[in-house]
Formats: structure tokens, sequence, C-alpha cells
């Protein structure tokens, strides 16, 4: 049966919408502080598909309500994690073929990064859900998910997934069982909130409420928004975030009603501590360029071989400042990310350790 039609669709959708909604209710019965969780707790952005017979979703850090996106019929579940081109997997890191309630792999994010899932392939799946008939709800919790091909110490994909979903298409048709099956990620939020990790998510998520500086972890993403663009941005903000960053693309940001894209982007980059610009596609990553250069924001951009979008970003412009460093890549920004997280990580100690004005401490 074909698992991307709009009935299909419309019953996998209702079936997490209920699932978000009793796991609200739940936390608010329990008395759990959610700003001491992570941000989808309060506000989803749900990425979807289906692998045969599996219902897959990834639960992301909205804004301000639940939002969900189909991206249809996949093959792989590693590819629809890390948003990358689909393809028929090989093989299988876990298999899933077993009845009970909710089997659960859970990372640690903290200030230094966080758990990492390495695959060493190239064509493998991490679940056999889809290819195995029925299995058990699983869900990946707070993990890196790092894609490497063997025999490089190159990552070639990285994402961080807050939570992601695989369900059986059978359990979406009784949402009662199917609370009964996942109902226990309501137990492993609270124990989140309560412990070290809940700190990390309160201090994060106070910068993201109220807009708070913070110069020393504070990394913002820069470049073009189209669709195979944007991924890659992800994918670098990701890498950040697993590297201890407080990593943010604009657009995941909050803002005022008055506040002016140029105006969002002065605030957020100037209460950062370094930006990283991809520069590979013409795109309005080229006024955001101006904006940083005028506010003396420390910047490192991954430049495509051999000029990029345009020669603006390494020509006379730049003869001036040091604040802004180009890295030139072949096929990949991860190839010099970081290398240009060292040189950004470097200047900004350099700068913060400069005494400009007699006041300063």
């Amino acid at each position: 049966m074909r698992r991307s039609g709009q009935l299909e669709l419309g019953i996998a959708n209702s079936a997490i919408r209920e699932v978000l909604a009793r796991l609200r209710e739940e936390l608010a019965e329990r008395g759990v502080d959610t700003r001491r969780l992570p941000r989808w707790v309060q506000h989803a952005k749900v990425r979807t598909a289906w692998i045969n017979d599996c219902f897959l979703a990834v639960l992301e850090d909205g804004i301000d309500t639940d939002t969900f996106h189909a991206r249809g019929l996949v093959m792989s579940d590693v590819a629809m994690l890390l948003g990358q081109t689909d393809y028929r997997p090989l093989g299988s890191i876990l298999n899933l073929h077993a009845a009970g309630e909710l089997r659960s792999l859970s990372g640690r994010p903290s200030n230094d990064g966080g758990s990492t899932l390495s695959l060493i392939s190239e064509r493998s799946a991490l679940t056999d859900a889809g290819y195995a008939g029925y299995f058990a709800p699983f869900a990946l919790i707070e993990m890196f998910l790092e894609l490497r091909p063997s025999g490089s110490s190159a990552s070639q994909a990285v994402r961080f997934v807050p939570l992601a979903l695989s369900l059986h298409s059978s359990e979406l048709f009784d949402l009662d069982v199917l609370w009964v099956k996942v109902g226990a990620l309501g137990g492993l939020l609270s124990e989140i909130a309560s412990s070290e990790q809940g700190d990390f998510y309160e201090s994060r998520n106070q910068r993201y409420e109220s807009y708070g500086v913070d110069h020393e972890r504070g990394v913002i993403v820069l470049g073009s928004y189209e669709r195979g663009e944007k991924a890659l941005l992800l994918q670098i903000r990701d890498i950040l975030r697993q590297r201890g960053y407080d990593a943010h693309l604009i657009d995941g940001l909050p803002e005022t009603s008055l506040m002016s894209l140029a105006r969002k982007v002065r605030q957020w980059t100037g209460a950062s501590r370094f930006c990283v610009m991809v520069d590979r596609v013409a795109s309005g990553h080229l006024n955001e360029y101006e904006i940083l250069r005028s506010q003396d924001t420390i910047l490192a951009v991954l430049r495509s071989k051999p000029k990029g979008s345009t020669w603006m970003i390494d020509g006379p412009l730049q003869v001036d400042v040091n604040f802004i460093k180009v890295f030139m890549f072949d096929e990949s920004p991860l190839e010099v990310i970081d290398e240009a997280v060292t040189w950004a990580e470097a200047f900004a100690e350099q700068r913060s350790q400069t005494k400009l004005y007699p006041w300063s401490s």
C-alpha cells in the first residue's frame, strides 16, 4: 500500500498531534517547567515521511505553533533524519522487529556538545523499520546523528535529532493504544527537566526568550535558504552545536512585529560570539555580509572553489579588515568547518583579551 497518500498522511499527522497534546497535558499535571525542556515540547516543527509501513516523525524546535512538513515516501531513515538525498539502504544498525512498548535510544546534550551516534557507512539505515514487518514504537532522543564514510575521519553529514518517532502504520488508528505504548515519553521528559540537562535547556531557552546576549557560546549561521542550501546550513548549525556552541539560523530565532529582517540580523549577529557564512550560491547573505562587516562581527566565510557566489566577498572589501576570513572548499563546507571554527574562536578570544577603553574590565 502506498503510504504517502493524503488519507494516510492525515491519519498519521492526527496521531502525532494527539501524542503532543497528551504529552503536554501530562507534563502540566506533573508540574514540569517546560522551560527546562527542549523547545519542541512547547512548539514543534514536525517533519514526516513513510518507509513502507513505517511512519517516521522528526520533532524539532518550532517557533510559535506546531507545523507539519511531509516528505512523502522514502527508503532510508538516515536520509530523512539528516535531510539528505534518499537512497536504498543495504542494511541497518538496529533491528526493531519485536512487540511491546516504546523502545528508545537517548543522548545527553550539554554545553560541551552532547552524545553522538556515528554511522560508519554510506548506505546504511539506522533501523529496519519498514522492512521487517511489525515493530514496537522506537524513539531516538536528544542525539547527534553523524554519517561518516568508512575509512574517513571527516563527517559527511551531521544533524541533531531532538526526537524521532518510528511507528508502525497499525499503531496510528487507535490513539488510546498508541498513547499506552509511547506515553513513557512523559516520564523521560520529566527526568530531563529535573536533571542537569534541565539546567542546560533552561539556560539556552532563556537566551531565546529574552533576546539575551551570548558572546560566550552563541553562533549564527548564514547563507542561502534554497532547499538544498538550507539543509546544508542546518548541518553546519548542528556540527557547531555538537562542539558546544549555541548555534542558530536567523529564521529560527524570535522577532517582534516592528523588527525588519535587517534589524533582526543586526541584533542576533551582534549578540553572538562569531558567525559562519556559506557562500556558494547568490542570495540575501550578500546583504548580511555588509551588515556584519559594518558592525565588526567576526565572520568565517566558507566558500566554494573557485569563487563562490561573487568576488565581492573575497575582493577589495576585505582588504582592510582582519575579522573576516575566507575558507575555500572543494565539495562541501564541512571540509573546512573545523579550521574555520578554530580561527574564529582564536580571534574571539584575542578580541576579548584586548582592553579597548579605559573603563573596560
